[in-house]
């Protein structure tokens, strides 16, 4: 939980984003999506800055952003001194792991140059991570997405060169899409050296021919790229009879094999790269389409620059005399001039339109459930075309494609939410049959309900439970889950602004309060005043009524503690034969039972007195020993004490 967040909040977050600005609130304690730092209420105050590399993370990722935070003092713009702590937490994703393995989400760096770096890892969880940094009473944070991405398909589709002579050594670029290191390209099944590696392109140096070519003659080998190699993820995909190795200097062959970008509007002027082989310059470019054998074209501009290899141009307007090529995917045909020589790359541009466009988009906000129209307004949504829209980190329902293509309409779709943390993320729409893409900075937040309790009614019951109790509020679903003191209750019914459940028998240990009984002093149970938590099961929010239900103790009554077990203890006072006997015991007994030890003396050998006298029978001139008890009780019990008297009779007088 960030520092400065109160536990407690009346109504739930929204998310309102507009294009230039991006403006967050939150008040949930169990929903910390966008944690209101507290102004610096003494000390030094400071200005805290952070920065987050990469700005987005996907999730199940190893790879961290960096979060680089940035400290200095607001009065003079001093940074405070090397070793200062900032404390550093995260809502989502995790600052790394501790000894056991457990994901750490609040931590502790030290500064130097005012300066200090931690780094964020996604986690497995959709959401927008709110990362905090605080020094002191001042707070600075960063918001960083974490999104789920579904890598693109892998796939080869061109190789270019694609024609060397058989000793190797040609540099060559392979594209395709979904590359990911570490890849292994092979030509005839012989390992070449690779050298960058894209998303969408591999290059490598072609390795010498295994098998000798003869001068004049060729060799066509596959070339595969085995790509993720050595993960479980690894796959491989090959162009067949993509590679010729010539034997001597034969010039490879004319072809055309991908454009960059491969879409544009139809007015023209996009600044395209065409690869292939066998370019002779001058050359002429052609943007067209091939109808009963022939090739039907507008004619680009050909920028200077011009490689065997490489052609920079401009694609030109799509619609000229007795052709149009807008919203088409048109093929590319490039002229040797000097030769005649010509070649047709088919399919390889697409005239989109205006070009994809995105204005507005509204609603900004949804509930998570689904369902919301949402319209999205810009330019290039043509009606003929495949469309995706995605947002909120979840593709959503396209509806309706206006006439003019200047409107999508799209119904949001349900999402899941996993403790309190709603999906987030800005919108892209992507035309399906020309995978071009327009990422928008505009973002739609689904809005979770907060639940929030007002009161309780009734506020208290007996200690074994059963009361009916009706919980006012508001944000409430219709599953609900109730707990009274950390203990379930048997939820009856549930509605957005009342709940209704019965509480749960009392489990833990009242406190009590001095009595006095009798004008003893005791002690007795007293009303325990517990917390109520009700969540909403599918998100997992939550809100906490502190102390707010009281559980009346079944027994009230004022227990006095039993008084300590008596000690029995006695002391003699002998006199010729009369023996005084007198009580020493402690812890107050309140009755006493003495045995004299001489039971010949009948029923003068008992007594019940405190302190009693016996006069003991013996002969005159003699000595006898007795033995003598004392029994002692009080209302905490009973105890004797045995002790041995020794008693001489006085001798008679002389005769």
């Amino acid at each position: 939980m960030f520092s400065g967040i109160g536990s407690r909040c009346a109504s739930g977050a929204l998310l309102v984003v507009a294009i230039g600005a991006l403006l967050l609130a939150a008040c949930n304690s169990s929903n910390p999506v966008a944690p209101a730092p507290p102004p610096p209420t003494g000390g030094s105050a400071f200005v805290i800055s952070l920065s987050a590399k990469p700005s987005t993370l996907a999730t199940g990722s190893n790879t961290p952003s960096t979060i680089s935070v940035s400290v200095r003092r607001s009065d003079n713009g001093q940074a405070p001194p090397d070793g200062t702590s900032v404390s550093v937490n995260t809502s989502l994703g995790s600052l790394g792991t501790d000894g056991a393995g457990n994901p750490i989400t609040i931590t502790t760096v030290r500064l130097a140059g005012g300066t200090a770096q931690v780094s964020l890892f996604p986690g497995t969880a959709t959401g927008t991570a709110q990362v905090l940094a605080q020094v002191e009473q001042s707070t600075g944070q960063v918001a960083v997405p974490i999104r789920t991405v579904t890598p693109p398909p892998f796939f080869l589709s061109a190789i270019a060169p694609n024609f060397g002579n058989a000793a190797g050594g040609q540099q060559v670029t392979i594209t395709g899409s979904g590359f990911v290191e570490p890849v292994r390209v092979t030509f005839g099944g012989v390992v070449a050296r690779t050298g960058t590696v894209t998303a969408t392109s591999v290059q490598a140096t072609v390795p010498r021919s295994t098998t000798p070519v003869d001068e004049g003659m060729t060799r066509s080998v596959d070339v595969e790229v085995t790509n993720a190699l050595g993960q479980t993820s690894s796959t491989s995909d090959k162009l067949t009879g993509a590679w010729t190795y010539s034997g001597g200097d034969i010039e490879p062959p004319l072809a055309v094999f991908s454009v960059t970008p491969a879409s544009g509007p139809t007015g023209g002027g996009t600044n395209v790269r065409i690869i292939g082989t066998g370019f002779e310059p001058p050359v002429q470019v052609f943007f067209g389409l091939v109808s009963g054998g022939s090739f039907q074209g507008l004619q680009a501009t050909v920028k200077t620059g011009t490689t065997s290899t490489q052609i920079n141009a401009v694609s030109p307007n799509a619609n000229g005399f007795g052709i149009s090529l807008a919203n088409q995917l048109v093929s590319v045909q490039v002229l040797n001039v000097n030769t005649g020589q010509s070649a047709i790359g088919s399919g390889l541009f697409f005239y989109n339109g205006p070009g994809l466009v995105v204005t507005s988009m509204s609603p900004l906000s949804g509930p998570y459930t689904g369902g919301t129209p949402v319209t999205i307004r810009g330019g290039g949504f043509d009606s003929t075309g495949r469309f995706q829209v995605q947002f909120g980190g979840s593709v959503q329902t396209l509806t309706s494609i206006s006439s003019d293509g200047s409107q999508l309409n799209v119904t949001t779709v349900p999402v899941a939410v996993s403790n309190c943390q709603p999906p987030s993320g800005t919108l892209t729409v992507t035309r399906l049959d020309t995978g071009v893409s327009i990422a928008s900075p505009l973002s739609f937040a689904y809005i979770v309900p907060t639940p929030s309790i007002t009161s309780l009614s009734p506020a208290s019951g007996p200690q074994g439970g059963g009361t009916a109790i009706t919980a006012q509020g508001s944000g409430f679903d219709t599953q609900v889950r109730a707990t009274v003191n950390g203990v379930a209750a048997t939820v009856s019914s549930a509605q957005p602004s009342a709940v209704a459940f019965t509480a749960p028998a009392f489990t833990g240990t009242f406190e009590t309060e001095t009595c006095t009984s009798n004008g003893m002093q005791g002690t007795r149970n007293k009303p325990k005043a517990v917390d109520v938590v009700i969540s909403n099961t599918a998100t997992g929010c939550a809100d906490t009524l502190p102390q707010s239900y009281t559980y009346q103790p079944s027994d009230t009554s004022c227990v006095v503690p039993p008084p300590a077990k008596p000690k029995a203890d006695f002391t003699v006072q002998i006199v010729d034969t009369t023996v005084q006997f007198m009580d020493a015991s402690t812890n107050s007994p309140t009755s006493y039972l003495w045995d004299f030890g001489e039971p010949a003396s009948g029923g003068a050998n008992l007594s019940f007195q405190t302190n009693p006298s016996h006069v003991y029978t013996v002969a005159p001139g003699q000595t006898m020993i007795f033995s003598v008890s004392l029994t002692v009780t009080n209302d905490g019990g009973s105890d004797t004490a045995v002790k041995l008297i020794s008693v001489t009779a006085p001798a008679p007088p002389p005769t």
